[in-house]
C-alpha cells in the first residue's frame, strides 16, 4: 500500500488529525508515522499499535522516536520494535540475520528503524510504566476512541498492523471477518491485504522468540 500525498499535503491531513485528538485527550502526546519521507520510501508499511506513554502532561512521540537514546530504558521497548521491524523491512527468515542494534546510535546498522515505521497508542494521554488491567479495553469503549484509532490507522495506511496492546476486541475489529491463525503465542489474520498480528508487548518479550514468531508470520504472507 501507498499513499499519493506529497508532504505537505500529508501535514496538512496529520495536523487536522492531531486537532481532533485533542479533543478526545487532553493534552495527548502526538503519536503515529515518525517521518514520512522515510516511511513512504521503506520497502513496507509497519504500523505498531502500543497501549500508552509513559507519562504525563502531553508531547509529541514521533519528535520522541528521532531522540529516543535520550532516554535510558528505550531499548526495553523500543529494543524488540526495531529488531522486528528490520527484520521485516530487510527480508530477514530469523533473528539470526538481524544484526546487533547500535545502542549509542539507536541504530541497526546504518538503519535508524524507526524513522521508517508509524506507533501509535491506544491511550494517548499517558500513564504509568504499569498499565493497570482492563485500563486499556475501558479506554477503547470510550466514546470517539475506537472510531479515531480507526481513522487514524487508514490515515497511515499500513501494510502490517501489530498490535501489542492487550485490548482482544480491537484486534477482532481490525480481522473483521477474516480467519483468525495462530503460531505460537501469536494469532494473526489478513484482511484486505493487510497483516493483523496479535502480540505480546514488546518491553522486555525474550528478543528471539519474539522476532522469530512475528518474522514467520509476516514471510508466510509474502
Amino acid at each position: 500500500m501507498k499513499n499519493d500525498m506529497n508532504l505537505i499535503e500529508y501535514s496538512e491531513k496529520e495536523k487536522i488529525l492531531d486537532s481532533e485528538m485533542s479533543i478526545i485527550w487532553e493534552n495527548p502526546y502526538l503519536d503515529g508515522i515518525t517521518d514520512y519521507e522515510f516511511f513512504q520510501k521503506a520497502s513496507v508499511k509497519i504500523l505498531w499499535v502500543l497501549k500508552e506513554p509513559n507519562g504525563k502532561g502531553g508531547g509529541n512521540q514521533r519528535v520522541f522516536h528521532k531522540e529516543v537514546f535520550y532516554y535510558n530504558r528505550w531499548k526495553s521497548t523500543y529494543g524488540n520494535i526495531m529488531r522486528v521491524s528490520y527484520g521485516i523491512l530487510n527480508n530477514a527468515n530469523n533473528y539470526s540475520d538481524i544484526p546487533e542494534i547500535d545502542s549509542k546510535e539507536c541504530k541497526i546498522i546504518d538503519s535508524i528503524v524507526l524513522n521508517e515505521i508509524a506507533i501509535i497508542n491506544i491511550n494517548k494521554s499517558g500513564g504509568g510504566s504499569v498499565t493497570p488491567f482492563g485500563k486499556m479495553a475501558n479506554e477503547y469503549n470510550r466514546k470517539g476512541v475506537k472510531e479515531y484509532l480507526f481513522k487514524q490507522i487508514e490515515f497511515i495506511n499500513p501494510d502490517i498492523i501489530i498490535n501489542s496492546h492487550d485490548v482482544k476486541q480491537f484486534f477482532l475489529d481490525l480481522v473483521g471477518n477474516n480467519e483468525i491463525n495462530k503460531h505460537y503465542g501469536e494469532q494473526y489474520s489478513k484482511n484486505n491485504n493487510r497483516i493483523i498480528i496479535w502480540t505480546s508487548h514488546p518491553n522486555r518479550a525474550p528478543k528471539k522468540s519474539y522476532c522469530n514468531n512475528i518474522l514467520k508470520i509476516v514471510n508466510e504472507y509474502k
